[in-house]
């Protein structure tokens, strides 16, 4: 296999990354496989990160910068923007402070060089100071992956796949109204669609790491109210695929309605237990799908309507109905 003849692009969104950004180049620049280009898409940086790439432009040719002049902001739109730019057979989408393992791109081609599979997906990591000391966050034991991606949980992240790129044209790109959960309905589609015709290699080591912040994370209310308004996308995805012919194992499909009716209360309880005035689930329920889902699923959410106070008690009920459902995908059943 000649793998100098395959051009991988890593497309970057950035925003406000100038603490960051030089690492992650760095960490393209150091792959052992040469044929990449990078495309950073800065998404209206205030601080110095179009400066840093700019000057790496010049240096490299390789390494391109392209500026979001449209809306909507957001990860999602400048992550199409790079797609539709891209020149590689192969794509990888990266985040502007996150890195790549040195081997990344070369041990991910040795898995779809000489395939036709659409994608292919590795392991990613988490770490605060090091990636010598990262914990892992992909899943290695998920067999049913559209209908986990459905429970509203990741089986991977956004950097983790190498993708087609043309693939990635044909689904469209990612859905830019999602503010939160990116990884999850493009995780759902891309899974989805590709009917079996990819393959998960998250039980390896990871390959890319994702940095977090120092720390305890506490998810602002902000973004839960956010995290809120995409799962009624989410519904809207299932939909559509469900109507197109996918997502055909009706027992499996209404554990994964179950869950995300499940993660919708969860949420809401988060900003309820914190003084937020939550609107009612019938706003978040953007597209209704309870008629669909078994008669025994129904029974269980019926359930979960009814307790609604304490509060910390219907939290605790709706996550173990996420874990409940999302147990059935999983190697162990």
């Amino acid at each position: 296999m000649n793998e100098i003849d395959h051009l991988v692009t890593i497309v970057v969104p950035c925003f406000n990354n100038g603490s960051s950004i030089k690492e992650t180049i760095q960490s393209v620049l150091n792959q052992t496989y040469p044929n990449w280009e990078l495309i950073c898409v800065d998404d209206g940086s205030t601080d110095n990160t179009r400066e840093i790439i700019e000057k790496y432009t010049v240096t490299d040719s390789r390494i391109k910068l392209l500026i979001r002049d449209s809306e909507p902001k957001g990860g999602s739109h400048c992550r199409n923007i790079g797609a539709l730019a891209a020149r590689g057979e192969f794509l990888i989408f990266l985040d502007g402070d996150d890195l790549l393992s040195n081997i990344c791109i070369e041990h991910r081609l040795n898995e779809i060089v000489n395939t036709d599979f659409n994608f292919v997906s590795f392991s990613m990591a988490t770490f605060t100071d090091g990636i010598e000391n990262c914990r892992k966050l992909s899943r290695g034991d998920v067999v049913d992956f559209d209908y986990y991606f459905m429970t509203g949980s990741a089986v991977w992240q956004v950097t983790s796949p190498l993708y087609r790129t043309q693939f990635v044209r044909d689904l469209g790109g990612f859905d830019e109204r999602f503010m939160r959960f990116q990884d999850i309905e493009f995780g759902l589609r891309a899974t989805a669609i590709s009917n079996g015709n990819f393959k998960s290699f998250c039980d390896r080591e990871p390959d890319c790491f994702y940095r977090h912040p120092k720390g305890k994370e506490v998810l602002s209310s902000s973004k839960l109210l956010r995290g809120l308004e995409s799962y009624g996308f989410l519904l809207s995805i299932i939909k559509d695929l469900k109507g197109k012919g996918y997502l055909k194992n009706r027992y499996k499909y209404s554990l994964g309605l179950l869950s995300t009716y499940a993660n919708i209360f969860f949420v809401m309880d988060i900003l309820r237990s914190r003084g937020e005035n939550v609107s009612s689930f019938e706003k978040y329920n953007s597209v209704d799908l309870r008629s669909e889902m078994m008669p025994h699923h129904k029974w269980l959410f019926r359930i979960l309507c009814l307790f609604k106070n304490p509060i910390s008690l219907h939290l605790r009920l709706s996550h173990l109905y996420t874990q409940f459902c999302r147990i059935h995908f999983l190697k162990i059943i």
